[in-house]
């Protein structure tokens, strides 16, 4: 038997609190140009500033003291086991405990910003995908931690003496889902939307509406494909 402690978060709440979160810090702005068309120009760009530190600020904040928790993970031959160690009103399941046939996928993952790996693991039932991140420092992309290591021997301990193909694990990254490339695909059509209409149309798209719109589409790209390299 294994025993580690490590963070949880549960990968379904992360990425609404990333897309709600700034959505939510840009409508004061559309606000104030609506309801002030004569606002000096300095004024634009203080609240593009200032909003894009609000919903940095918040969405740290929301992920580093709701949205992550420890708990505790007991991994042996038969089963996996997490607990959560603190509550969190934004999570009501705190206990998961499942076989190995019971898991879908499982995934390592790079945190390229910190040196870290974090890693999801899939259930059938209930059909959640959790993510669990040691605070381990790799030093290389291709480092693995001790929890990693761990959990990819009971892994790989069942996908070779399963002889049914549905029940062996999968290992299906984070930026693999489907909604990361659909992001993706939008992010990319967007931009090179904006940049045509910025070149034929110019005078119909504010500049600070564009800078704005660019640097959310530039910190997920440049996330995606750095993490997809490394991986």
């Amino acid at each position: 038997m294994h025993r580690f402690e490590v963070k949880y978060s549960l990968q379904g709440k992360i990425v609404l609190v990333l897309i709600v979160i700034p959505l939510l810090w840009t409508i004061p702005l559309f606000v104030a140009v609506a309801l002030m068309p004569d606002m000096p120009e300095w004024m634009i760009p203080s609240l593009v500033v200032i909003i894009l530190l609000g919903a940095i600020i918040t969405t740290l904040r929301l992920v580093n003291h709701k949205l992550t928790v420890p708990c505790e993970v007991t991994m042996d031959d038969n089963r996996l086991e997490v607990k959560l160690l603190r509550h969190s009103f934004l999570y009501t399941i705190t206990h998961y405990e499942a076989e190995w046939n019971n898991i879908e996928n499982v995934s390592s993952n790079i945190d390229t910003q910190n040196n870290k790996r974090f890693y999801q693991v899939r259930f059938r039932k209930p059909g959640k995908t959790i993510s669990l991140s040691p605070d381990d420092i790799i030093e290389s992309t291709d480092g693995e931690t001790e929890f990693g290591k761990t959990l990819f021997n009971y892994v790989n301990k069942l996908n070779n003496t399963s002889t049914a193909a549905a029940l062996k694990i999968h290992s299906k990254g984070f930026y693999d889902s489907w909604w990361a490339k659909l992001l993706t695909f939008f992010a990319w059509t967007m931009t090179v939307l904006v940049i045509v209409v910025s070149f034929t149309r110019p005078d119909s798209i504010n500049i600070w509406k564009i800078l704005g719109f660019f640097a959310y589409c530039v910190i997920w790209l440049t996330a995606y494909y750095t993490n997809r390299k490394k991986q």
